[in-house]
């Protein structure tokens, strides 16, 4: 810069642009001209000038008023020349520099994390005023250094957890896999032990309609051998009573006979013996009633022989009328069980089917349940590691 270059002073009252936060204008002012202290801060918002920087070129001046505007401080860009006068009225203050100082800067937005970085600004060949740097940006500088390695550690950590969630997540997503495959051979496995089970119990059932036919067979041969049986009895009982009562029938045709030839001695007899008349016909009354006696026996003793034979017939068909009832009744009674066992049988089919029905469920259940989880543990895994990629980036952007 030429002996004869026009500079300029920035100066500063204290004053906010409107509706601006004054607590973070008071920061941020603090912040760009690196001011530790609070009681030179307090000065620089006191209502006196302030000179923030000194002996300014055009371009230097011009690049801290917009900085400085945009911070939201009023700021004001006047002659080098008039500082002269306004320092003889004594109403103005100026930062006490010191010995040692800093390069003057300028802040710009990084494209990327929209933070503020400082950019030296080209120094012409006169001197600038420039503002100290003090021991308080020093630890500031020191404390930095630390919390970058606190940051760059923070960052292999996450890394580190980012890595161990991931393997986390590759052997949840194996276990799942296994699980499910578990979960479907197990299903598997029931299912065949459910189709094996219900062709059994379709074998049993046709074993039991084949065995029940058969029985129902067997018993009809039987009563029609036994119907046989009991017409071939009945017909031999027919046969002895006609026999029987054929044989009293000659009994009685003879009695008849010997009673006619009887008379006819007798009347003989009176002819030629009247004398005995009367003794005669005592004999012959006393003879008469015996025959009638006799007559009335074989009479009786064939009524007791019918009567025999009936109660005989009566005996003999009341047991084959029994046991074409008991045979009935057997009929009905292993119908009855057929019926039974067929009504178990599919009522047990229809039992094996629900609890087949209820095991597909349930497995079914148990697969949705583990795919469910394992979908939510996978949900979880990747936000944690969004999270800590997320994190491990503002780590960096930080940096």
């Amino acid at each position: 810069m030429t002996a004869n270059a026009k500079t300029f002073d920035l100066t500063f009252r204290g004053e906010i642009q409107p509706r601006r936060d004054s607590g973070r204008v008071r920061s941020r002012l603090a912040e760009y001209l690196h001011i530790d202290d609070q009681a030179r801060l307090e000065e620089l918002f006191s209502g006196q000038t302030v000179y923030l920087r000194r002996d300014l070129d055009r371009k230097s001046a011009a690049e801290h008023f917009r900085q400085l505007s945009q911070l939201g401080c009023q700021v004001t860009l006047v002659d080098s020349s008039e500082r002269a006068q306004a320092t003889g009225n004594g109403n103005t203050l100026s930062p006490k520099p010191d010995r040692a100082t800093a390069a003057p800067v300028k802040r710009e937005s990084t494209a990327a994390t929209g933070d503020q970085k400082e950019v030296a600004l080209p120094t012409e060949d006169a001197p600038d005023q420039r503002w100290p740097v003090s021991q308080a940006r020093i630890d500031r500088q020191r404390r930095a250094a630390m919390e970058k390695k606190a940051r760059q550690e923070a960052r292999e950590k996450a890394a580190e957890e980012v890595a161990r969630l991931t393997r986390l997540e590759v052997e949840l997503n194996r276990r799942a896999e296994q699980e499910i495959a578990r979960i479907r051979t197990e299903s598997e496995t029931t299912r065949h032990n459910a189709e094996a089970e219900l062709a059994r119990l379709g074998r049993l059932q046709e074993q039991s309609q084949q065995l029940t036919q058969a029985q129902l067979t067997r018993l009809d041969e039987q009563h029609r051998d036994q119907t046989r049986l009991t017409r071939k009895k009945l017909a031999l009982l027919e046969q002895i009573q006609r026999e029987n009562t054929s044989q009293s029938q000659q009994e009685i045709d003879q009695y008849e006979q010997s009673l006619q030839e009887t008379r006819r001695r007798t009347d003989t007899q009176i002819q030629q013996l009247e004398r005995r008349l009367q003794e005669l016909r005592q004999q012959a009354n006393a003879e008469l009633t015996r025959l009638q006696e006799q007559l009335s026996a074989a009479t009786a003793r064939a009524e007791q022989d019918a009567e025999q034979l009936e109660r005989q017939r009566a005996e003999i068909l009341v047991p084959v009328d029994d046991e074409a009832r008991a045979v009935t009744e057997q009929r009905e009674t292993i119908n009855r069980q057929a019926e039974q066992d067929r009504v178990e049988l599919e009522h047990l089919k229809k039992e094996v089917t629900q609890k087949f029905d209820r095991e597909l469920a349930r497995l079914e259940e148990l697969e949705l349940k583990a795919r469910r989880k394992q979908k939510a543990k996978i949900d979880h895994l990747s936000k944690t590691i969004a999270s800590a990629r997320k994190i491990a980036g503002e780590t960096t952007a930080a940096v």
